[in-house]
């Protein structure tokens, strides 16, 4: 039998005078209780020494996650800042190349046109004869997002909200027929077209310019991203 658990003796002489025929007695069933004492006593240490070790894993871990977002903290503020250093360099590319740039958004236009297919229209060049209005229209999903400084020296205006105000005016009368086939060739999947237009600056002067169209890597599916370059080419007509 092992000795007698401290707890167990301390409840077995609350009653001194009653356990030693007591125990005497019932000398197996004291046994059962006692081994019942010391097994909890070993159940409680094993858990504590669990929780012990859980605590620590705990502790470990936390560690870890801490490096690990240390680490990708570090990473984010390098990976902000080479991008912002790419996009000063593309803006300032942007800014000053000596060519009319456009930054377009073409994903209205996108939609429009996957809603017209989804209604059954099969031959967009047909449509878009028969209905002029729809390619004035889809004209006006067009957003332009940005231009550069060659574009305001081109069709003479002093800022962007100046140009940008009123487009019909610069695309003039003439530009719904380029536009259309604009439409028909992104319809067909192209991702790059040209053509020879009629566009006018903010104060009426006819240009004759060759555009190019491209829609940026990455935005085939949507059209979010469209860059048009126009170059002037009025003295070479004339």
């Amino acid at each position: 039998m092992n000795p007698l658990h401290r707890l167990l003796k301390r409840q077995l002489r609350r009653f001194a005078n009653e356990t030693i025929p007591l125990i005497e007695e019932h000398s197996e069933f004291i046994r059962a209780i006692n081994d019942a004492y010391w097994q909890f006593d070993a159940d409680r240490k094993m858990l504590e020494h669990s929780l012990e070790l859980t605590s620590q894993e705990l502790l470990d871990k936390n560690a870890q996650l801490t490096r690990i977002n240390t680490e990708l903290e570090r990473r984010v503020l390098a990976r902000t800042a080479e991008l912002s250093r790419s996009e000063a360099r593309f803006r300032g590319l942007f800014e000053d190349v000596p060519l009319s740039i456009w930054e377009e958004d073409f994903s209205a236009v996108r939609q429009n046109i996957e809603k017209l297919r989804a209604s059954g229209i099969e031959d967009l060049a047909v449509y878009f004869d028969e209905h002029p209005e729809a390619v004035a229209e889809n004209a006006e999903r067009v957003r332009v997002l940005d231009v550069n400084k060659a574009t305001l020296e081109m069709f003479q205006a002093e800022s962007k909200d100046e140009l940008l105000e009123d487009l019909s005016k610069v695309l003039g009368p003439d530009s719904v027929t380029p536009f259309k086939e604009e439409l028909l060739a992104l319809a067909q999947g192209k991702t790059f077209f040209e053509n020879e237009t009629v566009n006018y600056t903010v104060h009426g002067e006819r240009r004759v310019v060759f555009v190019r169209l491209s829609i940026a890597p990455g935005y085939e599916q949507t059209w979010e991203k469209v860059f048009v370059g126009v170059s002037d080419i009025t003295e070479q007509r004339q």
